[in-house]
């Protein structure tokens, strides 16, 4: 009997592992003042992005025509 229950437990582990996961996530960057400023004008659209420059990374401005 106890075999039984250790095989159990062990196979619902097992399973709890292969179930897939979903997220979608809306990131914002924190002290982000030009965002708060236009919250309201700003739509999610559900699409993912990922940016590399031919340096091989991009560069991040708080605004357009703002600083780092």
């Amino acid at each position: 009997m106890r075999k039984l229950l250790t095989c159990c437990c062990a196979l619902a582990l097992a399973l709890s592992l292969a179930a897939p996961a979903r997220a979608d996530v809306l990131w914002s960057p924190r002290d982000d003042h030009f965002f708060e400023q236009h919250y309201e004008q700003c739509d999610y659209i559900g699409r993912q992005y990922c940016a590399n420059g031919a340096e091989g990374f991009i560069t991040l401005w708080d605004a357009p025509g703002g600083y780092l």
